[in-house]
């Protein structure tokens, strides 16, 4: 009698939230830059069956403090933008272009059920995981770049999303690298480190500026709290990091120099010859063009399903530019446009949390699954609050997704639920 009980306490433990969010983990944080919005799918997925477990009381939201914060703002920013769907002449034709809304207001429902977790078997997923990306990536750029020669895109099928997942895989390998090291042997955390190269050296053949810009700082965000250990660093890592650090900086000449140079071209462009018709022109012309829209609708925005016809209608009444976007290459200023002022300020403030709330943690706990948690939130904060301010922050599946992943794994780690499952470390 005693087998068949076994067998079915076996069973129960391999389908519970434990077991089966560890493995979501590992699912979205290895498959966006190689397979695109696979990872989105899974994610939207989950998180709907996470609103029927919620709706049907098996199940009930997190509580801690981070949870609160975070879900208050993202539903006030998603009301926001329904709200100005429904001020700015809304339509069923247009209604398709309100589908992003829905992606920060599933997310109470999806944090709640992910926070019911192994936080030491979440960290481990994670850093395993973001490996398999970035390796994965390094590969893809490195056909795409030298063999065809074009901006990798990798599965993402865009070289700006391309880098935004990429960057954040490589994040998350610095960040399990610095504070997880004790927990692996050395043969792991030279993969690891390798990983993390490789995926610093994919976002760098993207050739997207602003993700080079924001991977650095994240880099020093991460790396700025252990300086005071360099001195206990073994020579074999040290001259190992030199070497990848001296591979990576000669992986970056051609890209570097490249867009570099394209950028000097553009300024010139602009400034003596008033050509908006550049990357840096038409970038400039945006701005403008979602300053006006601000300006003259501050309280609700100008609608979400609204941005395309804006942007290519001003584009040729005051630039005489036939071009069409999706978003004003500025995250803060299309929320603007899209959701208003107040929805913009409430991103806005999302972002600060994660960046004050992620350096904090990471300063105080240092190792283990919180500081690991502290490390993603502040890579999210560079990534997509200072690489957003130069593109965009939300709007596009992929870019929504890894924004979800980056904001519940982390919160999930740094502010673990009181009565959540222990780390198998203290057990």
């Amino acid at each position: 009698m005693s087998e068949p009980v076994g067998w079915r306490e076996n069973m129960a433990s391999a389908f519970s939230y434990p077991t089966i969010n560890r493995f979501f983990t590992f699912a979205l944080w290895s498959t966006p830059p190689l397979l695109g919005s696979v990872a989105s799918f899974v994610w939207h997925g989950g998180a709907l069956w996470c609103v029927k477990e919620i709706a049907a009381g098996r199940k009930s939201f997190a509580t801690t403090r981070a949870f609160r914060i975070t879900s208050i703002l993202l539903l006030f920013y998603g009301l926001m933008l329904v709200v100005s769907f429904l001020a700015n002449s809304p339509s069923l034709e247009t209604a398709p272009r309100l589908l992003p809304a829905a992606t920060p207001l599933l997310f109470p429902f999806s944090y709640s059920i992910w926070a019911i977790c192994d936080r030491d078997r979440i960290a481990h997923a994670i850093s395993i995981a973001s490996c398999i990306a970035c390796l994965g990536a390094f590969s893809l750029a490195i056909v795409e770049f030298f063999v065809w020669q074009t901006r990798p895109e990798g599965g993402a099928g865009n070289s700006l999303v391309f880098a935004v997942v990429t960057g954040a895989a490589a994040c998350a390998c610095l960040g399990s690298l610095v504070t997880l090291h004790r927990r692996y042997n050395r043969v792991v955390n030279a993969i690891i480190a390798f990983a993390a190269t490789c995926g610093f050296g994919a976002v760098v053949l993207s050739e997207s500026r602003s993700l080079w810009v924001a991977c650095l700082l994240a880099i020093l965000g991460l790396v700025l709290p252990y300086v005071r250990l360099l001195p206990r660093i073994p020579l074999k890592f040290t001259i190992g990091a030199i070497a990848l650090l001296a591979a990576l900086g000669t992986l970056s000449i051609e890209p570097v120099s490249q867009r570099f140079g394209a950028l000097a071209e553009n300024f010139h462009a602009l400034e003596v010859d008033e050509n908006y018709d550049t990357s840096l022109g038409l970038r400039v012309a945006l701005f403008d063009i979602g300053m006006q829209k601000v300006a003259g609708a501050p309280l609700l925005g100008s609608g979400i399903q609204n941005t395309r016809d804006i942007i290519a209608a001003e584009m040729w009444a005051q630039y005489e530019l036939d071009r069409g976007f999706t978003h004003f290459h500025n995250g803060f200023l299309t929320a603007a446009v899209e959701a208003g002022t107040f929805g913009a300020t409430a991103l806005l403030l999302l972002l600060l949390f994660v960046g004050i709330a992620g350096m904090k943690t990471l300063w105080v706990h240092g190792e283990g699954p919180r500081a690991l948690g502290g490390a993603i939130l502040v890579s999210m904060f560079c990534i997509y609050a200072l690489g957003g301010s130069f593109n965009m922050i939300l709007g596009q599946d992929l870019y929504d997704t890894m924004f979800m992943i980056m904001l519940i794994s982390g919160c999930i780690l740094a502010f673990p639920e009181p009565k959540s499952v222990p780390d198998a470390s203290k057990s």
